[in-house]
């Protein structure tokens, strides 16, 4: 029931994104889904493994920060509405592998694996705590 609801939580965030569905439903049909976000850690599926544009997949733990925290802040941009992207970012196309539950397990193990690193930049910081509030908060105040 919890993976649901955050993959629900995903896609409401993209379907904000597009102009499918306006704020104040979104906000309904995920509330219970954004309650999951600072409990990530015992939502992470262990076979978890990265796939990037080579082909080549990884176990979060043995990616560096830096490449977790862009990794996830790649995902971020593409699910959420304009006015949450942090810029400057560059738009991916994903290919059908990268579906929403993937992608959602993705969220969830590479967020969980950043909470254990101790060399986040401040600005790796920064861009994680605007992510954090919008998904807590922020998304109630737009104007879509």
């Amino acid at each position: 029931m919890e993976h649901k609801q955050f993959t629900e939580m995903m896609n409401m965030l993209n379907k904000i994104r597009t102009g499918i569905i306006d704020v104040e439903t979104a906000v309904e049909k995920v509330d219970k889904a954004v309650t999951l976000v600072g409990n990530a850690e015992r939502l992470v599926t262990p076979s978890f493994k990265w796939k990037d544009r080579q082909d080549n997949f990884y176990y979060p733990k043995h990616m560096e920060t830096r490449h977790i925290f862009f990794t996830l802040l790649m995902i971020w941009n593409h699910v959420a509405p304009k006015e949450m992207q942090i810029e400057p970012f560059k738009r991916y196309t994903f290919g059908s592998f990268y579906t929403n539950e993937y992608m959602a397990d993705a969220v969830k193990s590479l967020s969980a694996e950043l909470k254990t690193r101790d060399d986040l930049t401040p600005y790796f910081i920064k861009c994680l705590k605007i992510i954090e509030g919008h998904i807590r908060g922020d998304i109630l105040s737009l104007n879509v």
